[in-house]
């Protein structure tokens, strides 16, 4: 996505929403939006690029924290299935 809009918005304010962490890593500023309670209005929590954001340890670096911790546990259950499976074997009469 970022190399196919680099040329298009080149020297324009392009706004994103986007819920991939990794389509916004490489903006010039990143809002994270948050509330107090599903009934209020949203705020900007964070603002900064994506070294500021994690350096800050709000939101957004849990946010990639979580990432990580998904993408290694998808990688390990994986394996771990994996191995575990149990042979399977058909009996001849």
């Amino acid at each position: 996505m970022r190399n196919g809009l680099a040329s298009p918005v080149a020297g324009r304010t392009l706004v994103v929403v986007a819920h991939r962490l990794s389509t916004i890593r490489s903006a010039d500023q990143i809002l994270v939006l948050d509330r107090d309670d599903p009934h209020s209005p949203a705020r900007i929590g964070e603002r900064g690029t994506h070294d500021e954001l994690i350096e800050q340890t709000g939101r957004y670096a849990d946010l990639w924290a979580e990432r990580a911790r998904a993408a290694s546990w998808r990688a390990d259950r994986r394996t771990t299935l994996d191995t575990a499976a149990p042979s399977v074997t058909s009996a001849s009469s």
